[in-house]
């Protein structure tokens, strides 16, 4: 499960799509950049990384705004807790990178960030939000397995 809101790399590959257009480059020269903004979107996010660690299952992008990654935890700890097999794991992984001012730009021209640029999280002063980045991975499995576990090692 990947959480996912933006794509600002599909963003840059388009911008360089326009610039070597403009170059006058040629259809090979372009096909490769214009192949990789076909495998940006959001689906192939979550089948890129089941596909690189050979983990089968459920393979989901999560598209939910800015609780994306807490809804992919959500939905892979519901999975882990339902444990339809004995060596089942889930992975429930997020991220976020401004690559790119699109979103930045449009933010600042409808206001949306604080006029003194601090963030004031949970606070009745709170006059916008501020863009963050990060990237954050973790794997789940069954309860009943890690208690068992726990009960005959010193570890979960």
């Amino acid at each position: 499960y990947v959480g996912i809101c933006n794509n600002d790399y599909d963003a840059v590959l388009r911008e360089q799509v326009v610039e070597m257009t403009f170059e006058g480059q040629t259809y090979d020269d372009i096909v490769d950049t214009v192949g990789a903004i076909a495998y940006s979107t959001y689906a192939f996010a979550s089948n890129r990384v089941s596909h690189m660690l050979g983990l089968v299952g459920a393979s989901l992008s999560i598209d939910c705004a800015s609780a994306s990654a807490l809804v992919a935890t959500h939905m892979a700890a519901s999975e882990a807790r339902q444990g339809r097999g004995k060596d089942l794991r889930c992975l429930a992984a997020s991220v976020n990178l401004i690559l790119h001012h699109h979103l930045t730009d449009l933010h600042t021209a409808r206001s949306m960030f604080p006029g003194d640029g601090r963030c004031k999280t949970f606070d009745a002063s709170a006059d916008g939000f501020e863009r963050g980045e990060g990237a954050g991975a973790v794997l789940m499995r069954p309860a009943a397995e890690v208690l068992a576990r726990s009960a005959t090692t010193d570890e979960a």
